[in-house]
C-alpha cells in the first residue's frame, strides 16, 4: 500500500511516498499559494498525476495551511497568504481526482500529532507545540488525540497581541521578511525567510 503524504504550505509544499510505514521517496516543490486556492490545488494535482505513473496511490494525506474541518475536509478559514482558500473542500477535490480515501487536517495540527505519537511528546498525555514559518501556528494534543475544539481552532494563538502587532506577524517568516524589506525600502515579494537567514 502506497500512500501520498504532503504538506501544502504558504510558500512550498512538501511531499513523499510512504510504503508499510517507511518513507521511500520525498521532495518539495513550490506551492504557488499566492496564485490562489485553486492554484494551489491545481499545482498538487499535477504533481501527483506525475507520482500515479509510478507508484499506485492507495491513499492521500494532506496537512494544509488554514483552519481545516477535518471530518469534511473544508477549509473553514485561510490568510490572505493563499487568496480564496476559505470554502475550497480539499477532501472533495483530490476523491474526484483520484477516487481514493483522502484525509486532511491543519498543518500545525499534524505536527503535534506527530509529535505526540513517534515524538518528543510520546510520553505525555497532554503536548502543545508551536511552528515557525509563513505563519505562527500552534496545537494541543490530548491522550493522543489532536483537540479541534468547536469552531476547529483549538489551541491556536498566533493572533495574540505582542506589543503592537500579533505573534503571527512578530514570529514568523513572513513577518520577518516584511520587516527586513520596509527597513531596506524593498519590496517585500523581493524577501521570503531563505533570502533573511542568508543575508543576516
Amino acid at each position: 500500500m502506497y500512500i501520498y503524504s504532503c504538506d501544502l504550505g504558504g510558500t512550498n509544499t512538501k511531499w513523499g511516498i510512504f510504503h508499510k510505514d517507511r518513507l521511500v521517496v520525498s521532495g518539495e516543490f513550490k506551492s504557488n499559494a499566492y496564485l490562489g486556492g485553486q492554484a494551489l490545488l491545481d499545482t498538487l494535482i499535477e504533481h501527483i498525476y506525475n507520482i500515479v505513473e509510478k507508484y499506485q496511490i492507495d491513499g492521500i494525506a494532506v496537512s494544509s495551511a488554514g483552519t481545516i474541518n477535518e471530518e469534511t475536509g473544508e477549509v473553514v478559514q485561510a490568510s490572505d497568504i493563499i487568496p480564496g482558500y476559505q470554502g475550497m473542500n480539499i477532501k472533495d477535490v483530490l476523491t474526484n481526482a483520484f477516487h481514493v480515501p483522502v484525509v486532511i487536517d491543519n498543518d500545525v495540527n499534524c505536527a503535534m500529532y506527530a509529535e505526540a505519537i513517534d515524538g518528543s511528546g510520546k510520553d505525555a498525555s497532554v503536548v502543545f507545540g508551536l511552528t515557525l514559518g509563513t505563519g505562527v501556528g500552534s496545537a494541543i494534543v490530548i491522550n493522543k488525540a489532536v483537540y479541534h475544539g468547536s469552531n476547529y481552532f483549538a489551541g491556536e494563538i498566533g493572533y495574540l497581541r505582542i506589543g503592537d502587532n500579533v505573534l503571527d506577524l512578530s514570529g514568523s517568516t513572513r513577518g520577518l521578511a516584511m520587516r527586513v524589506a520596509t527597513r531596506k525600502n524593498e519590496d517585500v515579494s523581493l524577501w521570503d525567510g531563505k533570502r533573511v537567514f542568508k543575508g543576516y
